[in-house]
């Protein structure tokens, strides 16, 4: 089983992961966040920091059944690594700190859990704070989270904290079980007796559906309440002996690190068939062929060499140059949830202290864009400046820190701005022939272009046949255009259908490689003769705030000329969904803090991009 632990900054999950280890024999002893010395925190600047950067990846033993669980970041600017993380995964526990309650990045990774449809337990950590009221905490779980969750257990809160789990012939459960089950229902009040296997597995069959969701409590620096949750995964995620079958292998890399000894590391998740040592598989998004010659699989909290890695397991790849975050080896497969990872909104210029270590900055940044597709990087034409996308201002800290500390190498940001992107402001198309004054390639290419909608982005077809021009150097157009498309305008080109017309093919002199070089010439010709409009992320949001402020609220909306799809109100909360440009709301968060007094939350993620008004 592939599980997860989930949770807003600081709710303390890498500690109920310590507690989860100790407790499982994998480790002799708890780590501390605190203390530095934590299992799943092993970068040297996660443990300074005391916060998780990355995710990390351990297993352990339970019940018999091999459970690799990871841990991920809780902050905002890392969500790509969690929601990458999230398409491996059986089932979630989502942590709550029981002094905070439900925050703004819990709402976020739970409302992404229910639309991938992934089995959660919720676990309800720090009932040890004083001032705690477990009945309170589980009143706001179901105002602002889901009205579908089941109170698992009784809960002492304080500095003698303790739990104690239902059992099924307990009414306090029972009662829980027969309102959201008609049938169940029908027979109690008909006097049918209801055996307690039925009871659990009616609950099972619901939380692995994910139509409900089970909430248990404990303080795991104090190791309470971890046992019980522990027998909480193995009782409603385990899945039984599934009867396994050869079949195509598919595996899915989700995480790219280098090693101290700087060795690539590939962990995958493995979806069907399995790995072996010294076979030959395809990267997917290459169609490369790669011997799998150095494996390992996890186990008991340590790194084992393998021979096979079987269905729904992690592995790990070594040195396998081909593989990035996100590739599909062997065959791909449809994944969990909308398959799309959170875009990063800003950008920023990014140069080394000592102009002669250029080389060496991009070299590193390459080998950080493998580990984390999201950090995008291009060089601006004209200026040669390093352009990076990120998600926040903590990312640009972190990058600074493994800059220096990992590659030795000082750099200097500027101020960061908003991504925008470009479309062509009117239909045009442009060619460069083969014998044409300036041409120095034995090719010839016509292209034809058109603005489409907002939302469409790139769009190619090829109408050159294929008798004409052969697949390889047809493959070699698209490759151009789409290189060209993110580099040849200042900002990247979307919304754009792009038409391969016509070409000019030497027999004897033609290669793809010209093609390949001589497309993105065409299409920037292409798009000088149009001429092109800026474009600016249009972004869909969700906002949460007490009802007592609904006014301000809405004030500071329209001041950001927000535009209000829908309204609602749940409990004491106002509940409002819309679109607003990027930009205005891009620091509305902390604002919105500020005026609920941090009762508030506020989601976006991108819809499109948008000319400015």
């Amino acid at each position: 089983m592939n599980l997860g632990i989930m949770a807003h900054v600081d709710a303390g999950k890498t500690t109920v992961t310590e507690s989860i280890l100790y407790h499982c024999g994998t480790t002799q002893q708890m780590g501390r966040v605190d203390h530095g010395n934590t299992v799943t925190d092993s970068m040297e600047l996660e443990q300074r920091r005391g916060m998780t950067i990355r995710s990390s990846t351990v297993s352990f033993e339970l019940n018999g059944m091999k459970i690799n669980l990871i841990d991920t970041p809780g902050h905002m600017d890392f969500l790509a690594e969690v929601e990458n993380s999230l398409r491996v995964l059986d089932g979630v526990i989502l942590v709550i700190s029981a002094r905070e309650g439900v925050q703004s990045q819990t709402r976020r990774i739970f409302r992404q859990l229910r639309r991938m449809k992934l089995p959660v337990i919720l676990f309800v950590n720090k009932i040890d704070r004083p001032g705690v009221e477990p009945e309170e905490v589980c009143r706001r779980i179901r105002e602002t989270l889901t009205d579908r969750c089941l109170i698992m257990q009784e809960a002492l809160a304080g500095k003698d904290c303790r739990v104690r789990s239902y059992g099924f012939d307990e009414e306090k459960l029972c009662e829980q079980i027969l309102m959201r089950s008609e049938t169940l229902m029908e027979r109690y009040l008909e006097n049918d007796r209801i055996r307690q296997e039925e009871y659990r597995g009616w609950l099972r069959f619901r939380i692995q559906k994910s139509s409900l969701y089970p909430v248990y409590f404990g303080a795991a620096l104090k190791d309470v309440g971890v046992r019980e949750l522990l027998d909480a995964v193995s009782l409603w995620f385990s899945c039984g002996g599934r009867v396994r079958r050869e079949e195509t292998t598919s595996a899915y890399v989700y995480k790219i690190e280098w090693d101290e000894r700087h060795h690539k590391k590939a962990y995958l998740r493995v979806f069907s068939g399995s790995l072996r040592l010294r076979e030959k598989e395809r990267n997917c998004r290459l169609g490369e062929l790669f011997t799998v010659g150095s494996l390992y699989c996890l186990s008991k909290g340590k790194e084992q060499p393998a021979v096979r890695v079987e269905t729904d397991d992690i592995g790990i790849l070594y040195d396998v140059e081909c593989l990035r975050c996100g590739d599909f080896i062997g065959c791909s497969r449809p994944l969990k949830g909308d398959g799309n990872i959170a875009e990063p909104l800003l950008t920023v210029c990014i140069r080394p202290a000592d102009p002669k270590k250029r080389s060496l900055l991009l070299s590193a940044l390459q080998e950080l864009m493998c580990e984390n597709p999201s950090l995008a990087l291009s060089i601006r034409e004209g200026t040669g400046e390093i352009m990076l996308r990120l998600f926040g201002k903590l990312q640009i800290e972190i990058l600074q820190n493994i800059l220096e500390d990992k590659y030795h190498l000082e750099v200097l940001f500027n101020e960061l701005s908003t991504v925008q992107k470009e479309k062509p402001a009117a239909p045009s198309s442009a060619g460069i022939r083969e014998g044409d004054r300036g041409n120095p390639y034995y090719a010839g290419i016509v292209l034809q272009i058109e603005p489409l909608p907002p939302g469409s982005g790139i769009q190619y077809e090829t109408r050159v046949s294929f008798g004409f021009i052969e697949k390889p150097f047809q493959n070699a157009v698209r490759e151009g255009v789409e290189m060209g498309a993110a580099h040849v305008l200042e900002h990247e080109l979307t919304d754009t259908r792009i038409v391969f017309t016509d070409a000019d093919y030497d027999s004897v002199m033609g290669t793809p490689a010209a093609y390949r070089r001589l497309a993105p010439l065409v299409l920037k010709k292409a798009l000088v003769k149009s001429g092109t409009r800026i474009l600016k992320p249009y972004m869909r949001f969700d906002l949460t705030a007490p009802a007592v402020c609904e006014r301000e609220v809405l004030k500071a909306l329209g001041r950001m000329k927000a535009e209000i799809a829908e309204s609602a109100y749940a409990g004491s909360e106002i509940i409002l969904s819309g679109g607003v440009e990027y930009e205005p709301a891009r620091d509305f968060y902390a604002k919105l803090m500020s005026m609920t007094e941090g009762n508030g939350s506020f989601e976006m993620r991108l819809s499109e991009y948008r000319e400015q008004r």
